[in-house]
């Protein structure tokens, strides 16, 4: 019994070096982006392709007098109806994992939203740029509600920085 935990730590240790590793990865092309375009489709791409997610959303509130950005299908002027419906991650600041509501579901994911099992809302707070970062597993129990969210929480600060950059230049 000892060594099977002792396995399951060692498992756990190592699926943490790989995450860490593809963070790290995924830090190093979101800093040689210049433009917001390009760190809007870099994290998607990679997201999908180095965090094996099926589905990735932006949904960043509109900033006043920045019509530059209404280019942008992330910068939603509807942003803040989406928000109410996830009071606990805009308040609480920290990400949620799980099963959400099939309408909250389709406010994220649309169209493929009924393929989605599970999902991680991340939450993206670095002045001016206010939202979430939505991922989504068509794996139930991918993202659950009693999972780490160490990772999540990095990646939700880098990518915060990495939009704020982008915007403020």
């Amino acid at each position: 019994k000892l060594k099977r935990q002792l396995q399951d730590l060692v498992d756990i240790a190592r699926e943490n070096d790989e995450l860490d590793r593809r963070l790290h990865q995924l830090t190093l092309r979101l800093i040689d982006c210049r433009r917001l375009g390009d760190v809007l489709d870099m994290l998607k791409h990679y997201l999908q392709r180095d965090f094996a997610v099926d589905a990735v959303t932006l949904r960043l509130r509109a900033i006043p007098g920045r019509t530059d950005l209404a280019a942008f299908p992330e910068f939603n002027a509807d942003a803040e109806s989406v928000f109410d419906g996830f009071t606990r991650l805009v308040t609480e600041h920290k990400p949620v994992c799980g099963r959400f509501r099939p309408e909250q579901m389709r406010q994220l994911f649309a169209a493929s939203a009924g393929s989605i099992g599970s999902a991680a809302l991340i939450p993206l707070h670095d002045l001016p740029v206010f939202g979430m970062l939505a991922v989504g597993s068509a794996e139930a129990q991918r993202f659950h509600p009693e999972q780490g969210t160490v990772f999540l929480a990095q990646l939700g600060e880098l990518v915060s920085r990495a939009l704020r950059v982008c915007i403020a230049e």
